[in-house]
């Protein structure tokens, strides 16, 4: 919890923008992801997404044809 913790509310609040970004809160800009396990019980369950929010919209997850995914380029 606290890598997660550090890596999204502490870096916001460094840079000076934990009232725009950081946490799950109204009137927060929504960039986040859903999990299909929790990362807390291990922490490659990040690569097991679920749904994408970018700006408050989904994300569309379906890559096209042809195209490699994120993991597929960097994680072989």
């Amino acid at each position: 919890m606290q890598a997660l913790i550090a890596a999204t509310k502490n870096c916001a609040e460094i840079c000076g923008v934990l009232d725009e970004l950081g946490t799950i809160e109204r009137e927060k800009i929504a960039d986040l992801i859903v999990v299909e396990d929790n990362p807390l019980d291990n922490i490659s369950n990040l690569r097991k997404l679920k749904m994408v929010f970018k700006d408050g919209k989904p994300v569309n997850l379906h890559k096209d044809k042809g195209q490699a995914s994120f993991w597929e380029l960097y994680f072989k």
